[in-house]
């Protein structure tokens, strides 16, 4: 019998330490926060198996890298991309990514109060498909050849462009800043690329006017983004709306608790 009552107790005993382990909220061993008054627009966060660095970075910076999400898909103040922090956060052991996303969640919920909700939104985007005639996409290891000292050509002024290598979802992150909304891979294609492209100041869609910069129609060899994507790409950005997963942030504090 007292066999029996000794194997009930270590059973129980095992099963609160797991029910105490599932409820154990990931967050890190040591933490410091300081506000970044620099004035630098250069920022960032990295990892590495046991640590997070954040560098000047808005609290925006901060959400993107906790909830695994694109600037589209945050709603919250203006004021979260201009408030810049260092961050210095310690794990108690190796951590994957992803738990690493997961205490930097309590990280802002413990020192600044962070709450937020998730909402679905229908949202005008771009679909980045395939043009008629098809892809015109240049192999990632032809990018060497293009640089000079590892620097990339230059741009011609009085427009904007890139240079960079990736794949289509990259380029279509890239993209969603100057269309002035979310783009999103739909061309199906893998692989990784050299992306080079030069377009007109202003996002007009081809046919809707002449571009401009401002001060005067631009040159024929500045085409709009939408044109330029198409004709060095052969790819097309097309409209439609779509749900869209929007992170609203409901409350953060501007200066966290102390370390």
């Amino acid at each position: 019998m007292v066999g029996i009552v000794d194997a009930v107790l270590v059973v129980s005993a095992c099963a609160t330490a797991i029910a105490q382990q599932a409820d154990k909220v990931p967050a890190f061993e040591a933490a410091s926060i300081v506000a970044n008054k620099s004035g630098s627009l250069r920022g960032g966060v990295r990892i590495d198996p046991e640590r997070l660095t954040a560098t000047n970075a808005t609290m925006n910076q901060l959400v993107f890298y906790a909830y695994d999400v694109r600037a589209y898909q945050v709603s919250g103040p203006a004021r979260l991309n201009t408030e810049r922090y260092d961050v210095a956060a310690k794990a108690e052991s190796q951590a994957s990514t992803d738990q690493m996303r997961f205490m930097l969640r309590t990280l802002l919920r413990d020192r600044f109060g962070f709450r937020a909700h998730w909402e679905t939104k229908e949202t005008p985007v771009y679909w980045l498909v395939v043009a008629r005639g098809g892809p015109k996409l240049q192999a990632e290891k032809e990018a060497d050849a293009l640089t000079r000292n590892g620097r990339p050509p230059p741009l011609k002024a009085g427009v904007n462009g890139m240079f960079m290598r990736g794949a289509l979802s990259d380029l279509a992150e890239v993209l969603t800043r100057p269309a002035g909304r979310p783009v999103l891979d739909k061309t199906g294609i893998e692989g990784r690329y050299l992306f080079q492209l030069e377009w007109a100041l202003d996002p007009v869609p081809s046919g809707s006017g002449p571009v401009t910069d401002g001060r005067g129609a631009l040159p024929d060899s500045a085409p709009s983004l939408f044109t330029a994507v198409e004709e060095k790409f052969g790819l097309k950005l097309e409209s439609h709306r779509t749900p869209i997963e929007i992170l609203v942030i409901e409350a953060v504090e501007k200066v966290p608790t102390e370390n």
